[in-house]
């Protein structure tokens, strides 16, 4: 597994690397970014099967390091580990795209391989059902018969565009 450490800590890297290394039945391939800018960089250039993300770096600080890496790397999973433990924080960060969050300190070798195996196996679930959805909808869309669906009341809550072509409603 290819994991991009973005983190300037040395003492967190070597930490990370070593809780990485032990006892996994995975290898995981780390390279480390020091930046979020470098990270960005980094992400450009190579794929990687997850991202381990500090929110608090030279270059940027909290919720906004997040999005920023978000934003670039969409497909990516993002497990966030961070010195501040806040619960609220948490939520936040998992509402705006990361598929976990660790509070260092709290964290051992085992928890943060589970967490990254678990948010990249994750990451492929939502891209299949992504994929699966966008087939449904290119199938109901391109039909020539009607096709609509009814809520529990008997409301129509979608219809495909052979609706409006065969009634002219």
């Amino acid at each position: 597994m290819r994991i991009l450490l973005v983190e300037d800590n040395p003492g967190d890297i070597r930490l990370l690397q070593e809780y990485l290394k032990e006892g996994s039945a995975y290898r995981f391939q780390i390279t480390q970014e020091g930046r979020l800018s470098t990270g960005l960089e980094r992400l450009a250039e190579a794929c990687f099967d997850a991202v381990l993300l500090d929110l608090s770096l030279p270059d940027s600080q909290g919720l906004d390091t997040l999005v920023r890496l978000h934003e670039a790397a969409k497909d990516v999973p993002i497990v966030v580990l961070t010195g501040i433990e806040d619960e609220a924080l948490g939520v936040c960060l998992v509402q705006a795209g990361a598929q976990d969050y660790l509070v260092k300190g709290q964290v051992s070798g085992p928890l943060l391989r589970r967490s990254l195996r678990y948010a990249i196996e994750r990451n492929r679930t939502e891209a299949a059902l992504r994929e699966s959805e966008e087939r449904f909808r290119n199938l109901v869309e391109g039909a020539r018969d009607v096709i609509f669906t009814l809520s529990k009341e008997g409301m129509i809550t979608s219809l495909n565009p052979a609706f409006q072509r065969i009634t002219q409603w």
